[in-house]
């Protein structure tokens, strides 16, 4: 929940933000990703199938979809919100967040509900 709240303060302040998990290193020769990523698209990682199946993922969007009440097009890939790139456009993903405790385990937190709401 914490990281779509660091979200939105920063999109709020800054034209552009990269949100990146504690788990996260960043090479020296790593590329610019505010290069790789336009404007008007979220940039994000999508899962790889040794992390999470396929079927797995569609489950989750659908979870995801189902809990906030967006209609859901499970062609859609899911990501990984642990490397964001995010610009103005997107702070309507997150300038109305839902109550703290409707992110859960099994959404993978702050994920699921990112994932559901770029589709709305």
């Amino acid at each position: 929940f914490a990281s779509t709240q660091v979200l939105r303060s920063a999109l709020r302040k800054y034209r552009r933000v990269l949100v990146l998990d504690d788990t996260v290193v960043v090479r020296k020769d790593a590329p610019d990703v505010f290069e790789l990523v336009p404007v008007v698209a979220l940039g994000a990682t999508v899962e790889d199938p040794l992390v999470r199946k396929p079927e797995e993922a569609k489950q989750s969007l659908e979870i995801s979809c189902l809990r906030y009440g967006v209609p859901c097009n499970t062609e859609e890939a899911w990501f990984n919100s642990g490397v964001l790139v995010a610009s103005w456009p997107q702070l309507g993903l997150v300038e109305t967040l839902p109550p703290w405790d409707s992110f859960e385990r099994v959404l993978h937190w702050d994920q699921g509900y990112l994932n559901a709401m770029r589709l709305k």
